[in-house]
């Protein structure tokens, strides 16, 4: 079965450059005796090589006779030393004049292109319906049989156009396409396609501000070397084909929409190999040798008998389509598929030194708690390397063999990686010189000791400031018989303090460093689980006032707890409870609260440290009235007065009925009003007050009066 062609980029090496004042390659020069060959004879000639080609059955749509070089629509192009263009030499079809690409420089005028031609050809049915497209014109084409003797067709091409000029190759694109089937079937294959199976044309590969697309296979605009306005990079047109089948292919090349402004195809000589192909020569001078200790050479012609040799020698017992080699030479191969097809083939391999990972050792420390730790995995450079020289190395360090096979994804900061306990660790080891690479691996080892500071500790002070109630006990739970212990308060050595444990005296920052007695291994001053906060903080000094005015319907409380000791390192908040109700504070925590809504008499405001440094609790009473009392001698609300105020001996109250007539006259300090008047009982009615008092807020003298209601 044919799988589907894949268009893949040949990466050249090196930028290379040119003048393009001066230096343009040939184009059916008529001093090349190849440019006056017909299309059946640059194929058997200049395209195909391989000495069991097996071409055939030619049919093509040109324009000019094979002699005419300076008019015809393909031909035979040679660099000339031109540094700027790749191919030393080829076969070209284009939409017009093939020779007005190249031979002489010329620049267009402004708003035109050179080279410009109309050939007369008419379009091509195949190409439309490769490219879906319509409206072709000027179409040169070559179509041919051929019967390959491996399973895999290539050949190498550049995409060139006066439709790159940034801007026109978003309206028009010539097309192009190479059309392959096997014989006897109908429906074509284009080779010429990106690897997602886009067809290659102007419009899928170009750097216009309006389309760009596929940048990565275009090589730039207005490069020299030929007149065209801008060219693609090296592309590669490939197939798995059937050996010894014979398929038909098709080159061709057309206008789009217009004649005006020629496109062209520049296919490499000798690129279309039919017998055997080994493949491009790699050696260290061109950066291609080979990384590892071996390379499998392969002839894909498992029928046909062989013959290697190694530097002109021939190999013992080398006599199949496959051959492992290991040292740097010249090998070569006779491949004989019976009758007159013979052919050999031939390539230098060459070997970069071997680059190998010298030694890993597993990474050991220790944690508190956690299994969890940090490592510094470059501890392993000098393992790696042994005795090279590190500046000719790169080491890089992945979490997975794919990530350092891949060179993805590296630790970005090795020297301090938190790793954990059995974890794998991969290491690469990268030449600086010949891109070659080794990887190894090795494990992290945690060694946890099973304890962990709490995160926070609390000094209590008096709230007085004058001396420390409480001081916490920093505990390990691990004992001096096995570990030996350091304690440091912000970051400085505590002389003298070895035991497990150790009381805070000052609020600040206190480490721990435990060492195991029996592996030597040390937690690191710098372990989260070994360091732990001291705070200070107190019992609050309480206050408690009433916000709201008196005699108002919603009265309000405000609570300030604080401390007069000065708090380092503290944080002191607080948190309060009206009359034993819920805990509250505000957010952020500023030391006061204010109660809403609080009714009248005496209230307990309570206030204590969130760091359980204590309470502290005071009664407060709110200025206020009954707005209604029952004197029926069952011992509830059998009297009235003013509640509040009882400190204020000097406020008068005076009692009256609905006419204002004035009953009696009580004081906030005695029990109050009975009800009463010169001994009799007063009937159930509303009567009114009016009070003079000192208003507590602000101390200022008021006057209020109001009702209430006597219920019998």
């Amino acid at each position: 079965m044919k799988k589907r062609p894949l268009l893949i980029l040949i990466l050249l090496l090196g930028t290379l450059s040119f003048n393009a004042q001066n230096a343009i390659i040939a184009i059916n020069d008529p001093n090349d005796l190849q440019s006056r060959y017909g299309p059946q004879r640059l194929v058997e000639e200049v395209l195909v090589s391989g000495e069991c080609s097996g071409v055939s059955n030619f049919s093509f749509q040109v324009s000019g006779a094979p002699g005419n070089t300076n008019t015809k629509s393909y031909g035979y192009f040679n660099r000339r030393g031109v540094a700027g263009f790749p191919f030393e030499e080829g076969i070209i079809l284009s939409t017009g004049n093939a020779s007005g690409g190249g031979n002489t420089v010329i620049t267009p005028p402004a708003g035109s292109a050179y080279p410009s031609f109309e050939n007369g050809l008419g379009g091509d049915a195949d190409l439309e319906a490769a490219l879906g497209s319509n409206k072709s014109l000027d179409a040169t084409f070559i179509k041919f049989n051929f019967v390959p003797r491996t399973n895999d067709i290539s050949f190498n091409f550049i995409m060139a156009s006066e439709e790159y000029d940034g801007n026109t190759e978003c309206i028009f694109a010539d097309g192009f396409a190479f059309l392959l089937r096997e014989v006897g079937t109908f429906a074509y294959d284009n080779l010429a396609v990106l690897p997602d199976g886009t067809p290659v044309s102007v419009r899928s590969i170009n750097d216009a501000a309006g389309c760009t697309a596929n940048t990565e296979f275009f090589e730039g605009y207005n490069l020299g070397a030929t007149n065209f306005g801008g060219r693609t990079r090296v592309l590669t047109a490939r197939s798995t084909v059937i050996p010894n089948r014979p398929y038909e292919i098709k080159l061709v090349v057309a206008d789009q929409g217009d004649s005006s402004w020629d496109s062209a195809i520049f296919i490499e000589a000798g690129s279309f190999n039919l017998g055997v192909n080994l493949g491009e020569d790699k050696t260290i001078n061109t950066g291609t040798a080979v990384c590892g200790e071996s390379v499998i050479l392969n002839t894909s012609a498992p029928e046909a008998a062989h013959t290697w040799y190694f530097n002109g020698v021939q190999i013992p017992g080398a006599n199949t389509h496959i051959l492992t080699v290991t040292q740097s030479g010249t090998y070569s191969v006779d491949v004989d598929f019976g009758g007159s097809c013979f052919t050999n083939e031939e390539i230098v391999i060459e070997f970069y030194d071997p680059v190998t990972i010298v030694n890993t050792e597993n990474l050991s420390t220790c944690s508190a708690a956690s299994n969890t730790a940090i490592f510094d995995l470059t501890q392993n450079d000098n393992e790696v390397l042994g005795a090279e020289n590190p500046m000719d190395f790169e080491i890089t360090y992945h979490i997975s063999q794919d990530d350092a096979e891949n060179d993805i994804n590296a630790i970005p900061d090795p020297t301090a990686y938190a790793g954990e306990n059995g974890q794998v660790i991969y290491v690469r080891l990268e030449s600086a010189f010949s891109g070659c690479f080794d990887t190894g691996f090795f494990n992290l080892e945690v060694n946890v000791f099973g304890f962990s500071l709490l995160d926070n500790y609390t000094i209590c002070a008096d709230p007085d400031g004058t001396e420390v109630v409480s001081l916490p006990l920093l505990e390990t739970g691990l004992n001096n018989a096995n570990y030996s212990f350091q304690w440091y308060f912000n970051g400085v050595l505590i002389v003298g303090e070895i035991n497990s444990s150790h009381f805070a005296t000052q609020a600040g920052i206190y480490n721990v460093v435990v060492t195991d007695l029996a592996s030597g291994c040390t937690i690191d001053i710098n372990d989260p689980n070994a360091e732990t906060t001291v705070n200070e903080s107190s019992r609050p000094i309480l206050t408690a006032d009433q916000v709201s005015l008196a005699f108002v319907e919603k009265n309000a409380i405000l609570a300030t707890a604080t401390s007069t000791r000065i708090l380092t390192n503290g944080n002191a908040a607080y948190e309060f409870s009206l009359d034993g109700g819920p805990w509250l504070s505000n957010s952020p925590n500023d030391g006061t609260y204010t109660f809403e809504n609080v009714g009248v008499g005496a209230h307990t405001i309570t206030a204590r440290d969130i760091n359980g440094c204590g309470e502290t609790s005071i009664t407060l009473t709110v200025i206020d009235y009954p707005t209604h009392f029952t004197p029926n001698g069952d011992g509830f609300n059998d009297t009235w007065n003013v509640v509040g105020i009882e400190n204020q001996s000097d406020a008068k109250i005076h009692i009256f009925n609905r006419y204002g007539k004035l009953i009696k006259e009580i004081n906030p300090t005695e029990i109050g009003w009975d009800g009463t008047f010169n001994n009799t009982l007063l009937p159930s009615d509303d009567y009114w007050f009016k009070i003079e008092y000192i208003e507590p807020n602000d101390n200022s003298k008021k006057e209020f009066m109001t009702h209430f209601t006597l219920k019998r």
